[in-house]
């Protein structure tokens, strides 16, 4: 396909605190050799110099760069809903600011379903995480991402998507009302996967993008904490909106809710523990493949890190079990 049958793309990146990523993010869409219309950044009220360093790019980019500052954090919903209301292409790319590529043709490749099938109606990638990236995270980021390590693994989560820009007004974009800025919980990428693909056709591609994260050195152990609070509270807000039908990523919700309580079970004290043990060392193995992990007394107490996070998950997936959903609280 020539690049003048191409179908151009309005990228829209939520960016909030992304000083470390976003010129990283910016270069690679710029880079790609699709054609693309215009980018347009979505600045959730960063505390950072994010905003000045797009500024600063708007000016020396050859794409048209557009940066919409918030005063307060709309969160990614609302970043892609008034990003796709000011759009003028007929696709659009919806990207987090911590996305790299790892060649010039992922665009390319992202929107490639699209211009070939004309009942597909969005296209997702494959999530990466390189190495060379994940040996850059300071200790406990890098604990976070210990086993996604290598991995690729196809997914539409927002991240860097490419969808019909008239799909995705007609299902109203991103729930804004359920999925807040401040609801504590995600999953507004799976609930608008959910009802885009009942318009059209979604479709897994060969695109490929590298998640950067926050490439800063100030990722410690609350912050991994406090991550992983918000994953466990919405895993429990998706089985609750999607149902507990008997699915593999709904059943590996409960892996840690098990776990945690096998050991409270009279005669199984000791068994539970190996098993809350062996679940560190199998969730956590990759960080005994590095030199400088091994180097850190950090990593003497990353099996009791990893058994206390087991019960604390399983108290926020239990706590976003038993609470409303935003829209609910906000409908009382």
């Amino acid at each position: 396909m020539s690049r003048t049958d191409q179908l151009p793309v309005s990228v829209v990146v939520s960016m909030r605190n992304s000083s470390s990523t976003i010129i990283a993010c910016l270069e690679g869409l710029i880079a790609q050799a699709y054609p693309i219309a215009e980018v347009i950044v979505f600045d959730n009220a960063s505390a950072d110099d994010s905003a000045a360093k797009v500024e600063a790019f708007a000016k020396r980019s050859l794409v048209p760069v557009r940066l919409v500052k918030q005063a307060m954090d709309a969160g990614i919903g609302g970043s892609y809903n008034a990003g796709a209301a000011m759009a003028t292409s007929p696709l659009l790319l919806l990207m987090h600011s911590d996305g790299g590529f790892p060649t010039a043709h992922e665009v390319e490749k992202l929107a490639a379903p699209l211009n070939e099938e004309p009942y597909a109606v969005a296209a997702y990638p494959k999530l990466l995480m390189p190495r060379d990236v994940w040996e850059r995270f300071p200790f406990w980021q890098k604990c976070l991402f210990a086993r996604a390590v290598g991995q690729e693994v196809p997914s539409m989560c927002g991240k860097f998507d490419c969808i019909r820009r008239d799909v995705f007004l007609r299902i109203g974009g991103y729930n804004t009302k359920r999925f807040t800025a401040t609801c504590g919980y995600g999953g507004e990428d799976a609930d608008a996967h959910n009802r885009i693909a009942c318009v059209g056709r979604v479709v897994g591609s060969d695109a490929r993008v590298i998640h950067l994260h926050d490439l800063s050195r100030d990722f410690g152990l609350p912050a991994l904490f406090l991550t992983r609070k918000r994953l466990a509270r919405t895993y429990a807000k998706v089985l609750l909106f999607q149902g507990f039908g008997p699915t593999l990523g709904k059943l590996l919700f409960f892996v840690r809710p098990v776990l945690a309580v096998i050991p409270l079970i009279p005669h199984l004290f000791w068994a539970g523990l190996a098993l809350l043990f062996a679940f560190s060392l199998a969730n956590s193995w990759r960080m005994y493949t590095t030199r400088r992990s091994l180097l850190t007394f950090r990593i003497l107490v990353l099996p009791f890190v990893d058994v206390a996070l087991v019960y604390y998950e399983t108290f926020w997936f239990i706590e976003g079990l038993l609470t409303p959903p935003a829209d609910a609280r906000c409908s009382d």
